[in-house]
């Protein structure tokens, strides 16, 4: 009987998780090809951002610096189904303190992580994994 309350009891720690990222947007395949970096002046500085088509409501793309690139769905994360949703837009303002403006829809605000900050959304926004496979290329699919 003892042997069966520590089986049990360690199965329940294992299925615990601190992990939890919220409900999920609906799947969407993204496999998304940026040509022209060295050129674009939108994207080849650290802290440049450029929108491209695909995702949901389509992606931003940053430049953390040190060949760094970052990719975001800009769903707003609260709306979890894909219907007229607004799509968050990036922060005008030079210092980077927040990734976006706040979502027109619903007020919420992400950093520049695209973790949550503020506002009803609660969950950070769709990441994407981004490869750099040249130094003019970069490819964004699905993590």
């Amino acid at each position: 009987m003892r042997q069966f309350l520590t089986l049990c009891t360690l199965v329940l720690l294992m299925a615990c998780s601190d992990s939890y990222e919220g409900p999920r947007l609906p799947y969407k395949h993204v496999d998304v090809t940026v040509t022209g970096l060295q050129t674009d002046p939108t994207l080849n500085q650290p802290n440049g951002y450029k929108y491209v088509s695909g995702g949901l409501k389509g992606i931003v793309v940053i430049n953390f610096g040190g060949g760094t690139y970052r990719a975001f769905d800009r769903h707003c994360s609260l709306v979890l189904e894909d219907d007229g949703c607004v799509q968050v837009s990036v922060d005008g303002d030079t210092n980077y303190t927040q990734l976006v403006d706040p979502c027109t829809e619903c007020g919420s605000r992400f950093g520049r992580d695209g973790s949550y900050i503020s506002g009803p959304a609660l969950y950070p926004l769709l990441e994407y994994r981004v490869t750099v496979e040249s130094p003019n290329v970069l490819r964004i699919q699905n993590l």
